[in-house]
């Protein structure tokens, strides 16, 4: 692993480059290695959410044939592992929301392949995995301006008063 991991969880990968935050409220994460060294990681508020979907609805390919209807992403089932993101289209953006660590790569690159905006939703147990497979994309110059990654708070369990 990449030693500025402690760094990226401070800043948001918006379209083609890691950003600062406009929020500032810290959540711990765990880092990998040695001791269980803890880091933190900047949590998006409404205003860093409004900000990516403005940037990667401009990186938004056009359709190359057929209509708009024949483009419109395809969703895969829902499969009910806890690795699988939760995927849905907001605001003509894929969106997936991931809550622990999986094969993200196979549910994101067919979406980037088509030209499709992405926006992925770290939870902070997902983080570091995120983090990873997003600077893989952005090594390979895979993302092209249309791929962004926040870290959010993990929805609360059902029931749950918190």
């Amino acid at each position: 692993m990449s030693d500025d991991y402690p760094e990226r969880l401070l800043t948001h990968y918006l379209g083609d480059r890691w950003c600062a935050p406009l929020g500032q409220r810290l959540c711990p994460v765990a880092l990998p290695g040695d001791g269980g060294r803890v880091g933190h990681l900047v949590l998006a508020g409404p205003e860093d959410l409004g900000r990516a979907r403005h940037r990667l609805k401009g990186g938004m390919a056009p359709p190359t044939r057929g209509s708009e209807a024949a483009n419109r992403p395809v969703l895969p089932p829902t499969t009910g592992a806890p690795s699988a993101p939760l995927i849905e289209v907001v605001q003509g953006i894929v969106t997936m929301r991931i809550v622990m660590p999986g094969e993200l790569a196979g549910h994101l690159l067919p979406y980037l392949a088509r030209g499709w905006p992405c926006l992925l939703l770290a939870t902070p147990a997902a983080a570091l995995s995120a983090v990873q497979l997003v600077e893989a994309l952005h090594r390979a110059h895979q993302t092209q301006g249309r791929l962004g990654l926040l870290y959010v708070e993990p929805e609360p369990e059902p029931g749950s008063s918190g």
